[in-house]
């Protein structure tokens, strides 16, 4: 009778094993599934975030040419300004009236000029941090 009871014993521990076995099975499938699905939306937010810098980085660059090209505009500008008031200025009310039209239009376009490379400097940050 005693063996019995030993036989009941060491079957139900064997039993027992089984689910665990089972258990650690599936636990190994979740985390062969979990991984690949991992692996998978990786891969789907890295095509996603690619489609979606490469026409931003092209954005800005063509930003940054306008910038420039807006900086080279306003540089003629102020030159075109300094040679007609070189050119217009005959008596001394004259030259003091144009020197503070002149002083005005420049502090004018080189707060213009800040802004614009300020924002160029704000764009080509962010362009950075973007593609890290």
């Amino acid at each position: 009778m005693a063996n019995q009871s030993e036989d009941c014993l060491v079957g139900s521990d064997q039993r027992s094993d089984e689910p665990l076995d089972q258990m650690s099975d599936r636990l190994k499938h979740i985390e062969s599934v979990s991984d690949n699905w991992f692996q998978f939306t990786d891969h789907l937010l890295n095509q996603f975030l690619d489609s979606k810098f490469d026409p931003l980085a092209e954005s800005l660059e063509q930003n940054n040419q306008l910038l420039e090209a807006l900086q080279t505009k306003q540089c003629t500008q102020l030159k075109e300004i300094v040679g007609q008031f070189d050119d217009t200025i005959t008596t001394e009310t004259d030259l003091i009236n144009r020197s503070l039209d002149l002083k005005t239009r420049v502090e004018s376009l080189s707060s213009q000029l800040t802004d614009k490379k300020s924002h160029k400097t704000d764009l080509t940050n962010k362009t950075k941090s973007l593609t890290k």
